[in-house]
This record gives structure tokens, sequence and C-alpha cells, in this order.
């Protein structure tokens, strides 16, 4: 599924918008923009595995409901422990980056907030502001793939995870709104204003 609306993404709007390159949208960067909603995503399938536990607990009479109950406890736990992996592995990269670069990627990825909001309690302009996400978002994927995380394993595991599509949709929803497009062109026209009052 995220692989699949990505793919539609750069049908629907080009190379640019949801490419691989470009300051585009990277497995590295879904994982960091799925990053706040894993913790819930992980304790709610620990509840629903302590419930099937109980539950089969409860109907050892009946073998059939008991292999079904085994079977869904362990694809969650299969899930807590890809999610726990996933979660671990983002933290420990996001813990290796520069102050500036935690700020930039605590404050857009974690806590979802407007580039204009970074820009203004970073005090940092957009251009900086860019270079410092796109240097962060570079090193975190450098550090998931050292941890093992390849793009390849990352949607291998992922690829149906609902946190990481709705972090997939929300990523691509954030770019068609205008979000980075309406960043570099606020850019370009502050740039051409510059330029055009130097002469």
């Amino acid at each position: 599924m995220v692989e699949v609306k990505i793919k539609e993404a750069k049908e629907k709007g080009g190379e640019k918008r949801a490419g691989a390159k470009s300051g585009a949208v990277n497995y590295a960067e879904i994982a960091l923009f799925a990053t706040g909603d894993l913790r819930r995503a992980i304790n709610i399938c620990k509840r629903k595995a302590d419930l099937f536990t109980e539950f089969s607990y409860n109907t050892v009479a009946n073998p059939e409901s008991t292999l079904i109950t085994v079977g869904k406890i362990e694809k969650l736990r299969t899930r807590i422990e890809r999610l726990s992996v996933m979660e671990s592995a983002i933290l420990l990269a996001v813990s290796k980056l520069s102050e500036l670069e935690k700020k930039v990627v605590y404050l857009n990825y974690f806590k979802k907030l407007p580039s204009s909001l970074i820009l203004e309690k970073l005090n940092i302009t957009i251009r900086n502001f860019k270079a410092i996400k796109s240097r962060a978002v570079g090193r975190v994927r450098f550090f998931i793939f050292m941890l093992g995380i390849t793009e390849e394993r990352f949607y291998e595991y992922y690829d149906e995870e609902p946190v990481f599509i709705k972090a997939t949709e929300d990523l691509l929803t954030s770019i068609g709104r205008g979000g980075r497009e309406r960043e570099s062109t606020n850019f370009s026209r502050e740039g051409a204003l510059k330029w055009a009052t130097k002469k």
C-alpha cells in the first residue's frame, strides 16, 4: 500500500513530488512521519494480544478456536516486534543528529508543525530549514540503513502497516496541499524581490 501510494503520486504529480531524489518522499521520511504514532500502535497491539491470550486460556476446551487465537497472537507479536524495531531504529538515528537537526526533525515530523512556525521558533530562513531537514532525513536514512532497515526491507515489512499507510497519505497530502511547493515558491518570490531591489 505504501509503495502503491508513492507510485500513484509519482504518476499524478511527476517525479519531483514523490520520487526518490530532489527532496522527495523516501522511506526514511515516511518512517519519521510515522514515529509519533508508532508507540500508540504498539500499545494497541499489546492490548489486543493480551485480550487474545486471555481468550485462548478461556477456550482451551475448543482446540479449533484455540489454534485460530494462537495464530492471531503470533501475528500481533510479529507486528509488535517489527514496529518496536522501527521505533528504536528511528529514535537511535535521531539521537545521532546535531541539536538543530533534532529540533527540525522533532518539530516537523513528530509534532507535524507547519514550516512557517518552525522557521519562527528556530529563527532560521527557509533555505536553511530545507537544507537542515534534507541533511537530517539523509542522515536518518543512512543510520537506519546501517541498522539493517533497507528500503526493500522497509517495504517488505511495513507496506501493509496502517501506521505507515497513514503517514504516507499525510505526507503526500502535505506535499499536494502545497506544503513544499508553496515554500519553494515563496522562497523564489522573496529571492526575486531581493534580486530586483538590489539593482
